[in-house]
């Protein structure tokens, strides 16, 4: 039978795959952002906020418990694209892009054949959890993946690199790869999860490096070097920051001994079984010892324990409620902000420190029945929590592999207009929020806040005289993160910060009663430039008109109604996919490992193969590792069942192992005259019957 040859030339290769690219950018660029002030005040809002002040020049902001609460990357990247003009998604999904070709061309050492190339960049470039409805938020998930990949893609560029001719690549790869690998540190609180695949790589590397024919190993090994170098540079320089305004070298409180001895020895309690419930790492019980036994934990008690502290306490069921292993902490903080601990860097260290030792010395003087010392955020790791983790995990895996719960159109952004306007202007991007149909009733938005207490609000005439309106009230977290811990100082009193008020007529001429304790001041309805100042409270009125009501739709553009059809076609195909490009990959990687334990005897084993089956080994044990993590959070703190977003990673991961099994498997067969080392010209062609 005859044969013709298919092949793609260098210059070909990169025509296409930067065409791929830009389809991939067109494919998406209609997409609008998720913007949720109201409910994001430990997240979105918070990042916006800092990049905000930072684009002010005042870094992340004026100090509080929430200021270098967590780690915040993110907010750097924000106000970087905002100087340069960029939209945040647009940029997002360009870095996802340029991630996506750096993993791939890692791989071009070992795979010489640039049409499978070509392959595995459109099924990684495309994949739909890298433009899902998680990455739309201003939040760090719409580049942590991308990160990542770029970590990945270090490593093993490097590895297959090794004892290459050429040493400028190395140098490359070492660089980069520091720079990313500080940038997932400095992005999320779990960028530790990156260091296994790491530390491997560079031992492989090195082995490389040793065992190979080149010169140059100084040379070699110094590039290998800046993974470290940089990665050590970036974080340090973002400490350096920190110091400067803060006067704290560290990434965040999340990375401060101090910290993580306090929520240790707080979770030292032990816990009755009736009393334990997997995702509360320190119930009431457990705190109400605290409060007994030590006295530095006791002034928290009147804040914790306060009716106005039920936003950090999550419904465990049967009217049960309590704060959660991923809340636990923050209303740690929040109530020793309360109680005066934030006014510096150094009184808040102090603090800590104080905590820790009172907690440990109750415990260990048997005051507190407790388990021995430990210094970690996360609930205690027990037989009770293995099983659920376990189960989680494989739920996981197959909402990887079946691409469960993808969906690539935005949720609505949740807020008033006049806050998710302000985070459009300054993000260059628009927000999607739901059509507003207006009725013939009236309505006034107002925002207000006191120290002294909550703030009650009541509709008067011209004498004083109540009229009867409909008020309705929101959280307004962006109020409380702009304006009570930007300028004003922490409060107890958060909730009901917006009002809503409504009436089946003109409000024009008439008045807003506010009182909060014995002091009552009445405002005229009438717009107001900002927050004003009033005894003992501050108040602005931002909207006054006519009422409206969120439809439960909203306006699609042309491009959005197609494009997001085509979305939802991309993602079935995928789920049929990728289960099956997983199988074949894992059974084909299962047949290379027989065939490296038949080369075991060989003198000098062929150096590619020994890293391409490493590669594939590290790319699969790595997402493993990251769903696991994830999924001990998700019951031990979460509680809100499987969530895409926090595994997003495992993704493109399973996309990359899948192929390069198969490619690992082509280069164990020597004599496939499809790929080989030994044979594959530089066209890199491929074999078909005609």
């Amino acid at each position: 039978m005859a044969k013709r040859r298919f092949f793609l030339s260098e210059k070909q290769f990169f025509f296409l795959l930067s065409a791929t690219a830009l389809v991939r950018l067109l494919f998406t660029f209609f997409q609008r952002a998720t913007l949720m002030p109201e409910i994001s005040m430990l997240d979105d809002f918070l990042v916006y906020e800092s990049a905000r002040s930072i684009s002010a020049g005042r870094w992340l902001g004026a100090y509080g418990f929430m200021t270098i609460g967590k780690h915040m990357l993110f907010s750097v990247w924000l106000a970087f694209l905002i100087a340069l003009g960029v939209p945040f998604l647009l940029a997002g999904q360009a870095f996802y892009t340029a991630a996506s070709a750096t993993l791939v061309l890692a791989f071009t050492t070992a795979v010489k054949n640039r049409v499978y190339q070509l392959c595995f960049f459109i099924i990684l470039v495309f994949n739909p959890a890298s433009y899902a409805d998680f990455t739309l938020r201003a939040y760090r998930d719409n580049i942590t993946v991308s990160v990542a990949m770029f970590v990945f893609a270090s490593v093993i560029g490097f590895a297959f690199r090794a004892d290459a001719v050429k040493t400028a690549p190395l140098w490359i790869y070492g660089i980069l790869g520091g720079a990313s690998l500080g940038a997932s540190f400095l992005l999320r609180e779990d960028g530790v999860w990156l260091l296994p695949f790491v530390i491997v790589g560079i031992f492989v590397s090195v082995l490389c490096v040793i065992g190979g024919k080149r010169s140059g190993k100084i040379q070699r090994l110094l590039a290998l070097s800046m993974l470290g170098v940089f990665a050590a540079c970036s974080i340090g320089a973002y400490c350096l920051m920190n110091y400067v305004h803060y006067g704290r070298f560290i990434i965040s409180d999340m990375t401060s001994k101090e910290f993580y001895d306090a929520c240790g020895a707080m979770t030292r309690v032990i816990v009755s079984e009736e009393d334990f419930n997997p995702i509360v790492t320190l119930p009431y019980s457990s705190r109400k010892k605290l409060y007994e036994h030590c006295p530095t934990f006791a002034e928290l008690e009147q804040y914790i324990e306060s009716e106005y502290f039920h936003r950090m306490k999550k419904d465990m069921g049967d009217g049960f409620e309590d704060i959660s292993g991923g809340g636990y902490y923050w209303a740690v903080r929040n109530a020793a902000s309360l109680s005066g601990h934030y006014s510096d860097t150094a009184t808040a260290k102090e603090f800590y420190r104080k905590l820790a030792d009172e907690i440990n010395a109750a415990c260990d003087s048997g005051l507190i029945e407790a388990t021995g010392p430990r210094s970690a955020i996360n609930a205690p790791i027990t037989a009770a929590r293995i099983g659920p983790t376990m189960k989680e995990t494989l739920n996981e895996i197959v909402y990887v592999l079946f691409y469960r719960d993808i969906k690539c159109s935005p949720d609505p952004s949740v807020g008033s207009r006049l806050a998710i306007s302000k985070m459009e202007d300054y993000l260059n991007t628009d927000a999607f929020v739901l059509r507003q149909e207006f009725n013939d009733n009236y309505l006034v938005i107002l925002t207000v806040y006191s120290k002294n207490g909550p703030v009650g609000a009541q509709v008067t005439d011209s004498d004083s005289k109540p009229v009867d309106c409909f008020i309705s009230n929101a959280t307004g977290s962006d109020i409380y993160v702009e304006q009570l811990l930007g300028l004003c100082g922490d409060t107890l009193f958060t909730d009901n910060l917006r009002r809503y008020i409504r009436a089946p007529f003109s409000l024009d001429g008439y008045f807003i009663e506010l009182s909060v304790g014995d002091v009552n001041n009445t405002v005229p309805i009438a717009p107001t430039d900002g927050m004003v100042d009033a005894k003992s409270m501050k108040y602005s009125i931002e909207y006054i008109g006519a009422d409206y009501e969120e439809a439960s739709d909203a306006d699609y553009r042309f491009f959005e109604i197609w494009g997001y059809r085509a979305m939802r076609v991309v993602t079935a195909l995928y789920r049929v996919i990728m289960p099956a490009l997983f199988v074949a990959g894992f059974s084909l990687f299962v047949l290379s490992a027989t065939k490296l334990t038949s080369r075991r005897k060989e003198k000098t084993p062929d150096q590619t193969r020994v890293v391409s089956f490493w590669v594939t080994a590290g790319l699969i044990l790595i997402a493993l590792f990251r769903l696991v993590m994830v999924a001990f959070i998700e019951v031990t703190a979460f509680g809100i069942g499987t969530f895409p977003m926090y595994f997003a990673a495992a993704y493109p991961l399973f996309i990359a192992f899948s192929f390069s099994g198969f490619f690992t498997f082509l280069l164990y067969s020597p004599n496939n005259r499809i790929i080989s080392p030994r044979r594959a010209d530089k066209r890199s062609t491929i074999l078909f019957d005609e």
